[in-house]
């Protein structure tokens, strides 16, 4: 699969340090390209993946790109969920996935 440059979102480091703080073991797949989702967390043996978009941008309210629906259209595992701000990381760690976009 093709090598796109990417750019992780403003606020990627700031979710990834709520999700760590909520308890969450947190894996960066944000390099991983393909349309792969951002991050790969756990709590309490339970395992997420989330793509992380920045609400302040166009792009980010928008959800993913082109890639990563077709990735998430042909995923067989765990939801992905989009996190966009601080009430996503506390309801996904609340189990309070309809507050959560997928």
């Amino acid at each position: 699969m093709p090598r796109v440059a990417h750019k992780k979102d403003d606020n990627h480091n700031f979710i990834v340090s709520v999700l760590e703080a909520q308890g969450f073991s947190v894996i960066d797949l944000s390099k991983m390209g393909g349309g792969c989702p951002d991050l790969l967390v756990c709590k309490n043996m339970i395992i997420y993946m989330a793509e992380v978009k920045n609400p302040k941008t166009s792009y980010g309210r928008a959800g993913g790109n082109k890639r990563q629906k077709e990735f998430a259209k042909q995923w067989q595992g765990v939801p992905i969920y989009i996190l966009r701000t601080e009430k996503d990381v506390n309801n996904l760690a609340r189990g309070n996935f309809d507050g959560i976009p997928c």
